[in-house]
């Protein structure tokens, strides 16, 4: 398996200092700690998936490839919840995250068994959209979903300075539906 492709950083904070997420329950907005979701969930951590996309995950499918921007922090071997963005989130020009809003329920559930991170898209085969979403089957398609996702979200990159970050590659498996002790 190939290495991820050098890519100058661009030194982008994408993490909430204040591990908290903005829940959506019932009909309100509610902050929730990070650590309360995940012991709730009995996962690791979170991927954020656009409502979008989730609704192109296959019930029969065990695997899947996600990517994110440049560089995704997953590890192999940790088990991840897929949470629904439902109202995206953004970053303001002095590095201040405003939160996703996200479903308080996890979609699914999946292990991490390979990583590849700052992977430029000249360097992307065939054999890496085996398992991604229906949607996202070409290399266009990705930059497409790509810019879709962080226009928004980096509106200070321009749509070709956020091509040039490359993507991060996350390889899930064991999918099944997220449990959740709250709903217990």
């Amino acid at each position: 398996m190939r290495s991820s492709m050098p890519i100058p950083k661009a030194n982008l904070i994408r993490e909430s200092k204040e591990k908290a997420l903005l829940v959506k329950m019932n009909d309100d907005e509610i902050l929730e700690r990070e650590a309360s979701f995940l012991n709730r969930h009995h996962v690791n951590g979170i991927i954020r998936i656009h409502h979008q996309e989730i609704v192109n995950l296959l019930p029969s499918q065990t695997k899947l490839t996600h990517f994110n921007l440049e560089i995704s922090h997953h590890k192999p071997g940790l088990s991840y919840g897929l949470a629904t963005i439902l109202k995206p989130g953004f970053y303001k020009q002095c590095g201040e995250e405003q939160l996703p809003l996200l479903a308080r329920q996890c979609t699914v559930q999946a292990t991490c068994y390979e990583v590849l991170e700052q992977v430029a898209y000249t360097e992307l085969t065939d054999e890496d959209f085996t398992h991604s979403f229906a949607h996202i089957k070409t290399v266009s398609e990705l930059q497409k979903v790509i810019l879709q996702r962080y226009t928004q979200s980096l509106p200070d990159l321009s749509p070709e300075k956020i091509l040039s970050l490359g993507v991060a590659i996350t390889r899930l498996q064991n999918i099944s539906p997220c449990t959740d002790t709250a709903a217990e």
